[in-house]
């Protein structure tokens, strides 16, 4: 880079935060997940010395983070592509069943998708992700998929009415902000989703949106196929979380944060 130093350097990799803090004047540490242990929690740990600000994307993962000083920040959810996942124009009656499309790992609740199938017997439950080598038995109305490519999301998701996210009561899920919440609703779905602290916080009051205890997982898939919202509503509410609009935010936290600096010198 000659010597020249960039504006800002935004880091969401504790591991290369020792090289990634000699490039910017003013580095910026984006966490999305709470970090405990190991070397990328010692690595953690030092960026958190020499950190000018923080943009994390939940207030859980703020509020974990071990830190003696006070760090500017700002709490900034993931985001969505609208333009790649705004549904395929046709006819909202077309719309059958429930989706799930994402990892299908220890985050992924079998029991409550289980729950919904048996009490939804004529929906259909389709479950798109790597499928691991051996998961339970489910009821004859699910069908797991396997993986698809991120370009055919839109056609896929175009499908459905509802995506799912039935999540395990791992400490893992509770920092997590899910891109799929607002993909669900690009596409025009509404969205089940079982509670976790950042769900609760950033699901709150929007439409289409349900987030729901466990044991309330079933119903609550019943309620969202039976009384359809129009999908424009839905897209509508995810075009206020886009990457551009969150890019915009970063911008002017960046600048904010850059101001204070050099007032301060």
């Amino acid at each position: 880079m000659g010597g020249v130093k960039a504006d800002f350097a935004f880091i969401d990799q504790p591991l290369f935060s020792a090289r990634a803090c000699t490039l910017a004047r003013l580095n910026i540490y984006r966490p999305t997940d709470v970090i405990q242990g190991g070397v990328i929690g010692v690595r953690q740990r030092h960026l958190l010395r020499v950190v000018d600000g923080i943009i994390a994307t939940s207030a859980h993962v703020l509020n974990a983070l071990e830190t003696s000083r006070d760090i500017a920040s700002l709490v900034l959810p993931n985001g969505v592509d609208l333009s790649h996942f705004e549904p395929l124009s046709r006819d909202e009656t077309d719309r059958r069943g429930v989706v799930y499309v994402g990892a299908i790992d220890e985050r992924f609740d079998w029991s409550q998708l289980e729950a919904a199938a048996h009490a939804n017997p004529q929906t259909k439950f389709d479950i798109y992700g790597p499928t691991p080598s051996r998961f339970p038995m489910m009821p004859h109305n699910v069908e797991v998929c396997g993986p698809i490519p991120y370009e055919s999301l839109p056609r896929v998701l175009a499908r459905y009415q509802v995506g799912i996210l039935p999540l395990t009561g791992i400490p893992l899920n509770f920092g997590r902000s899910p891109m799929k919440l607002f993909e669900y609703l690009a596409a025009g779905l509404q969205v089940v989703a079982t509670s976790t602290p950042t769900l609760q916080e950033q699901g709150r009051g929007v439409p289409g949106v349900h987030v729901v205890a466990e044991d309330e997982f079933a119903k609550a898939v019943e309620s969202a196929v039976l009384n359809p919202l129009p999908e424009q509503d839905l897209i509508a509410e995810a075009r206020r979380h886009t990457w551009t609009a969150n890019a915009e935010a970063i911008a002017a936290f960046a600048q904010r944060l850059l101001a204070s600096v050099q007032g301060a010198t």
